[in-house]
């Protein structure tokens, strides 16, 4: 199951914002997603893919047929709560200390760097992207994270796909 929305571009003012966001919507196992409040977890997680001119969050999971249309509920609703009951300040604080600070691990190497390096000048972004990035992910606030939820989280018009056999989940 695959529930996607349109975001904006990499070099969009609010994507460090919407990687805070992700982050807590649906990326370890303390994300909503993961630790919801509609009920056990939903074992579900998203992802998001900025590119040059426009991305894609998309949320995803697996189900067993007969519970697809509950676990496409539940996703909906979890984006929809996302919306009307924003992350905290300590919630947005803990995401932006566990991105700034695992950004420079995961680019320790010359090969990750060079690659950073590339994607920005490809993105469109600025020479120092990738030594200012942890900087910028801490000015992000939870105004930035509310903002952006309200503005690209809209359950009512993400697109859907579902993989498995039609005659079993056609309702």
């Amino acid at each position: 199951i695959r529930l996607g929305l349109i975001a904006p571009g990499k070099n969009a003012p609010e994507a460090l914002a919407l990687d805070v966001a992700n982050d807590l919507l649906g990326i370890g196992p303390a994300s909503r997603l993961n630790a919801g409040a509609s009920g056990p977890t939903l074992r579900a997680y998203s992802t998001l893919a900025l590119n040059r001119e426009a991305g894609m969050l998309v949320l995803a999971t697996a189900a067993a047929n007969d519970s697809v249309p509950g676990m496409i509920d539940r996703m909906r609703g979890e984006l929809r709560r996302f919306v009307a009951e924003p992350p905290s300040e300590g919630e947005v604080a803990a995401s932006r200390w566990t991105l700034g600070r695992s950004f420079p691990i995961d680019n320790e190497g010359l090969i990750s760097q060079v690659g950073q390096w590339l994607s920005a000048a490809f993105h469109g972004l600025s020479d120092d992207f990738a030594d200012r990035h942890p900087e910028r992910i801490q000015a992000v606030t939870v105004e930035d994270v509310r903002g952006v939820a309200a503005r690209w989280f809209d359950a009512d018009h993400a697109e859907l796909v579902v993989v498995g056999a039609a005659s079993a989940l056609e309702p």
